[in-house]
Protein backbone atom coordinates (compact mmCIF):
# COMPACT_ATOMS: atom_id res chain seq x y z
CA UNK A 1 0.00 0.00 0.00
CA UNK A 2 2.65 2.42 0.94
CA UNK A 3 4.45 1.83 -2.38
CA UNK A 4 1.81 2.17 -4.11
CA UNK A 5 0.97 5.64 -2.41
CA UNK A 6 4.93 6.32 -3.07
CA UNK A 7 4.52 5.67 -6.87
CA UNK A 8 1.71 7.90 -7.00
CA UNK A 9 3.33 10.48 -5.49
CA UNK A 10 5.88 10.10 -7.81
CA UNK A 11 3.12 10.13 -11.40
CA UNK A 12 4.10 12.71 -13.32
CA UNK A 13 0.29 14.07 -13.87
CA UNK A 14 -0.40 13.83 -10.06
CA UNK A 15 2.42 16.73 -10.00
CA UNK A 16 0.45 18.58 -12.90
CA UNK A 17 -2.89 18.37 -11.08
CA UNK A 18 -1.37 19.50 -8.03
CA UNK A 19 0.53 22.28 -8.97
CA UNK A 20 -2.44 23.42 -11.26
CA UNK A 21 -4.77 22.85 -8.22
CA UNK A 22 -2.23 24.82 -6.00
CA UNK A 23 -2.37 27.61 -8.75
CA UNK A 24 -6.13 27.89 -8.61
CA UNK A 25 -5.77 28.32 -5.18
CA UNK A 26 -3.40 30.64 -4.88
CA UNK A 27 -4.80 32.56 -7.91
CA UNK A 28 -8.27 32.68 -7.00
CA UNK A 29 -8.54 31.91 -3.62
CA UNK A 30 -6.05 33.07 -1.10
CA UNK A 31 -4.27 35.97 -2.94
CA UNK A 32 -7.90 37.96 -3.77
CA UNK A 33 -8.53 37.45 0.05
CA UNK A 34 -4.85 38.62 1.16
CA UNK A 35 -5.22 41.45 -1.42
CA UNK A 36 -8.39 42.68 -0.06
CA UNK A 37 -7.16 42.67 3.80
CA UNK A 38 -4.10 44.19 2.36
CA UNK A 39 -6.50 47.07 0.92
CA UNK A 40 -8.58 47.42 3.95
CA UNK A 41 -6.47 47.52 6.57
CA UNK A 42 -3.12 48.91 5.26
CA UNK A 43 -4.53 51.14 2.83
CA UNK A 44 -1.09 53.58 2.28
CA UNK A 45 1.66 50.55 3.86
CA UNK A 46 1.02 51.17 7.27
CA UNK A 47 -1.36 48.92 9.21
CA UNK A 48 -4.74 50.79 10.17
CA UNK A 49 -7.86 50.41 11.70
CA UNK A 50 -9.22 53.22 9.96
CA UNK A 51 -11.85 51.22 8.04
CA UNK A 52 -13.88 49.71 11.24
CA UNK A 53 -14.23 53.04 12.78
CA UNK A 54 -15.62 54.91 9.23
CA UNK A 55 -17.71 51.59 9.30
CA UNK A 56 -18.99 51.68 12.80
CA UNK A 57 -19.42 55.81 12.39
CA UNK A 58 -21.57 55.41 9.94
CA UNK A 59 -25.32 55.23 10.85
CA UNK A 60 -25.92 53.96 7.13
CA UNK A 61 -23.58 51.36 7.67
CA UNK A 62 -24.50 50.09 11.11
CA UNK A 63 -28.19 49.58 9.86
CA UNK A 64 -27.60 47.77 7.40
CA UNK A 65 -25.60 45.45 8.75
CA UNK A 66 -28.32 45.22 11.58
CA UNK A 67 -30.72 44.65 9.07
CA UNK A 68 -28.91 41.98 7.31
CA UNK A 69 -28.02 40.27 10.36
CA UNK A 70 -31.90 40.02 11.62
CA UNK A 71 -32.82 38.75 8.21
CA UNK A 72 -30.22 35.93 8.43
CA UNK A 73 -31.91 35.27 11.75
CA UNK A 74 -35.49 35.63 10.66
CA UNK A 75 -34.65 33.37 7.58
CA UNK A 76 -33.16 30.54 9.64
CA UNK A 77 -36.68 29.80 10.85
CA UNK A 78 -39.06 30.33 8.39
CA UNK A 79 -36.41 28.79 5.79
CA UNK A 80 -36.06 25.63 7.28
CA UNK A 81 -39.59 25.75 8.16
CA UNK A 82 -41.13 25.70 5.08
CA UNK A 83 -37.60 23.34 3.99
CA UNK A 84 -38.33 20.82 6.14
CA UNK A 85 -42.27 20.62 5.38
CA UNK A 86 -41.56 20.33 1.61
CA UNK A 87 -39.44 17.57 2.14
CA UNK A 88 -40.85 15.64 4.24
CA UNK A 89 -44.11 16.40 2.49
CA UNK A 90 -42.66 15.17 -0.87
CA UNK A 91 -40.26 12.39 0.05
CA UNK A 92 -41.84 11.17 3.62
CA UNK A 93 -45.41 11.48 3.46
CA UNK A 94 -47.49 9.39 0.96
CA UNK A 95 -48.91 12.08 -0.69
CA UNK A 96 -50.75 11.69 -4.33
CA UNK A 97 -48.87 14.09 -6.96
CA UNK A 98 -45.81 14.61 -4.48
CA UNK A 99 -43.27 14.16 -7.42
CA UNK A 100 -44.82 17.16 -9.46
CA UNK A 101 -44.88 19.37 -6.26
CA UNK A 102 -41.33 18.41 -5.61
CA UNK A 103 -40.65 19.38 -9.46
CA UNK A 104 -42.39 22.37 -8.73
CA UNK A 105 -40.34 23.95 -5.76
CA UNK A 106 -37.40 22.14 -7.50
CA UNK A 107 -37.35 24.96 -9.91
CA UNK A 108 -35.62 27.25 -7.55
CA UNK A 109 -32.31 25.37 -8.44
CA UNK A 110 -32.48 26.23 -12.17
CA UNK A 111 -32.89 29.78 -11.71
CA UNK A 112 -32.05 32.71 -8.65
CA UNK A 113 -30.70 35.32 -8.36
CA UNK A 114 -32.21 38.57 -9.73
CA UNK A 115 -34.19 36.52 -12.23
CA UNK A 116 -36.10 34.85 -9.40
CA UNK A 117 -36.47 38.20 -7.79
CA UNK A 118 -37.13 40.00 -10.58
CA UNK A 119 -40.07 36.95 -11.21
CA UNK A 120 -41.62 37.77 -8.06
CA UNK A 121 -41.68 41.36 -8.40
CA UNK A 122 -43.51 40.71 -11.78
CA UNK A 123 -45.78 38.85 -9.81
CA UNK A 124 -46.16 40.49 -6.73
CA UNK A 125 -45.07 44.37 -7.58
CA UNK A 126 -46.93 47.31 -8.18
CA UNK A 127 -48.28 45.95 -11.30
CA UNK A 128 -48.01 42.02 -10.84
CA UNK A 129 -50.64 39.90 -11.27
CA UNK A 130 -51.69 39.32 -7.92
CA UNK A 131 -51.25 43.30 -7.16
CA UNK A 132 -54.22 44.07 -9.57
CA UNK A 133 -56.36 41.01 -8.44
CA UNK A 134 -56.02 42.54 -4.84
CA UNK A 135 -56.61 46.12 -6.23
CA UNK A 136 -60.14 45.17 -7.81
CA UNK A 137 -60.90 43.86 -4.71
CA UNK A 138 -59.14 46.47 -2.02
CA UNK A 139 -59.42 49.76 -4.48
CA UNK A 140 -57.79 51.93 -1.79
CA UNK A 141 -55.05 49.50 -0.63
CA UNK A 142 -51.22 50.66 -1.35
CA UNK A 143 -49.74 49.14 -5.09
CA UNK A 144 -46.47 49.38 -3.26
CA UNK A 145 -46.98 46.79 -0.48
CA UNK A 146 -44.56 44.04 -1.58
CA UNK A 147 -41.49 45.94 -0.31
CA UNK A 148 -39.26 46.36 2.26
CA UNK A 149 -38.56 43.59 4.50
CA UNK A 150 -41.47 41.83 4.24
CA UNK A 151 -41.11 41.12 1.13
CA UNK A 152 -37.14 40.40 1.11
CA UNK A 153 -38.24 37.55 3.78
CA UNK A 154 -40.81 36.77 1.23
CA UNK A 155 -38.85 35.85 -1.64
CA UNK A 156 -36.05 34.15 0.11
CA UNK A 157 -38.04 31.85 2.23
CA UNK A 158 -39.30 30.08 -0.42
CA UNK A 159 -36.38 30.81 -2.57
CA UNK A 160 -33.43 29.02 -0.45
CA UNK A 161 -35.10 25.53 0.36
CA UNK A 162 -32.51 24.05 -2.42
CA UNK A 163 -30.37 23.42 0.35
CA UNK A 164 -33.45 21.04 2.09
CA UNK A 165 -34.61 19.57 -1.16
CA UNK A 166 -30.61 18.81 -1.66
CA UNK A 167 -29.31 17.74 1.23
CA UNK A 168 -32.02 17.29 3.55
CA UNK A 169 -33.98 14.84 1.28
CA UNK A 170 -30.42 13.10 0.75
CA UNK A 171 -30.42 12.27 4.65
CA UNK A 172 -34.27 10.90 4.83
CA UNK A 173 -33.32 8.88 2.24
CA UNK A 174 -30.55 7.49 4.82
CA UNK A 175 -32.86 6.74 7.48
CA UNK A 176 -33.23 3.29 9.21
CA UNK A 177 -37.13 2.74 8.01
CA UNK A 178 -36.85 -0.51 9.40
CA UNK A 179 -36.64 1.16 12.71
CA UNK A 180 -40.01 3.27 11.76
CA UNK A 181 -41.67 0.17 10.99
CA UNK A 182 -41.02 -1.41 14.49
CA UNK A 183 -42.10 2.03 16.60
CA UNK A 184 -45.70 1.56 14.49
CA UNK A 185 -45.83 -2.22 15.30
CA UNK A 186 -45.10 -1.39 18.84
CA UNK A 187 -48.21 1.20 18.37
CA UNK A 188 -46.61 4.27 18.07
CA UNK A 189 -48.25 7.14 15.97
CA UNK A 190 -47.17 8.97 12.79
CA UNK A 191 -46.62 11.92 14.89
CA UNK A 192 -44.12 10.09 17.54
CA UNK A 193 -42.08 8.40 14.87
CA UNK A 194 -41.91 11.70 13.42
CA UNK A 195 -40.41 13.55 15.82
CA UNK A 196 -38.76 10.39 17.88
CA UNK A 197 -36.94 8.85 15.47
CA UNK A 198 -37.14 10.90 11.92
CA UNK A 199 -36.54 14.45 13.15
CA UNK A 200 -33.65 13.89 15.45
CA UNK A 201 -31.73 11.94 12.93
CA UNK A 202 -31.87 14.21 10.79
CA UNK A 203 -31.05 17.57 13.24
CA UNK A 204 -27.31 17.34 12.07
CA UNK A 205 -28.32 18.35 8.47
CA UNK A 206 -30.77 20.53 9.65
CA UNK A 207 -27.91 22.32 11.46
CA UNK A 208 -25.64 22.50 8.85
CA UNK A 209 -28.39 23.78 6.51
CA UNK A 210 -29.36 26.86 9.02
CA UNK A 211 -25.45 27.73 8.69
CA UNK A 212 -25.57 27.95 5.00
CA UNK A 213 -29.07 29.78 4.94
CA UNK A 214 -27.97 32.28 7.74
CA UNK A 215 -24.57 32.80 5.46
CA UNK A 216 -27.16 33.54 2.64
CA UNK A 217 -29.35 35.68 4.97
CA UNK A 218 -26.33 38.32 4.85
CA UNK A 219 -25.53 38.37 1.37
CA UNK A 220 -29.26 38.78 -0.09
CA UNK A 221 -27.96 41.47 -2.56
CA UNK A 222 -30.58 40.68 -5.49
CA UNK A 223 -33.73 40.40 -2.77
CA UNK A 224 -32.81 43.52 -1.54
CA UNK A 225 -32.16 45.29 -4.79
CA UNK A 226 -35.49 44.27 -6.24
CA UNK A 227 -37.71 44.06 -3.18
CA UNK A 228 -37.54 48.31 -2.95
CA UNK A 229 -34.71 48.31 -0.14
CA UNK A 230 -32.87 51.09 -0.90
CA UNK A 231 -29.31 49.42 -0.63
CA UNK A 232 -27.26 52.66 -2.04
CA UNK A 233 -26.68 56.31 -0.96
CA UNK A 234 -29.30 58.19 -2.72
CA UNK A 235 -28.25 61.25 -5.07
CA UNK A 236 -27.59 64.95 -4.02
CA UNK A 237 -29.97 67.36 -5.25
Amino acid sequence: MNGSVKQLLRSPLFLIVGAVLLWFSVTFLIYPNVRLLGTVFMPEGQFSFEAIRRLTSSQRAMESLRNSFVLAVVLSVTVNAVGIFIVLATQYFDIKGARILWLGYASTLIYGGIVLVAGYKFIYGDSGFVTRLLLNVFPGMNAGWFTGMFAVVFVMTFACTGNHLLFLGNALAKVDFQTIEAARMMGASSWNVLGRIVLPTLMPMVYAITILTFLGGLGALAALRYSGVRTSRPSRP
